[in-house]
């Protein structure tokens, strides 16, 4: 079981700042999407029942990542819907990116998921998708 967390809150005044790490990109994404919906909701009380397919295209590897993230607000709003399990496959060449993912989740059921926070938007603000000597690292600002 990895016991490293899957992201951490960085300093912001106003919005919500977090970094994320993973091996590859499909994993630095797919703990992108586990820090949006740990900041939306209490996971530790949401069940992997449904599955929802997504797939967003862009044009570089950031504007992916705003996308996903933004795909998966979108569909917490629109439908209540929060993944806490994330199975991602990612096509980075560009000119056009593309993404294709599993979310695992339930819709929220305000008698046993208890909501942190709204989160508005998913910004390109200070926005970092980037290869290092440890691996892969994001670092995205939520606007609340």
């Amino acid at each position: 079981m990895n016991r490293e967390p899957r992201y951490e809150v960085l300093p912001h005044t106003a919005d919500l700042g977090v970094r994320v790490r993973g091996r590859d990109a499909a994993e630095v994404f797919a703990n992108a999407a586990y820090a949006l919906s740990d900041n939306l909701i209490d996971l530790r009380a949401v069940e992997p029942a449904t599955e929802r397919v997504i797939e967003v295209s862009a044009s570089d590897i950031e504007d992916l990542l705003v996308r996903w993230l933004g795909e998966l607000l979108f569909v917490f709003e629109q439908e209540a819907f929060i993944g806490c399990e994330f199975d991602v496959s990612l096509d980075a060449a560009e000119p056009t990116c593309g993404l294709r993912a599993v979310a695992r989740g339930e819709r929220v059921d305000p008698a046993r998921h208890t909501v942190y926070s709204e989160i508005k938007a998913v910004t390109y603000h200070g926005l970092v998708v980037t290869e290092d000597a440890e691996g892969w690292r994001a670092e995205v600002i939520f606007d609340l």
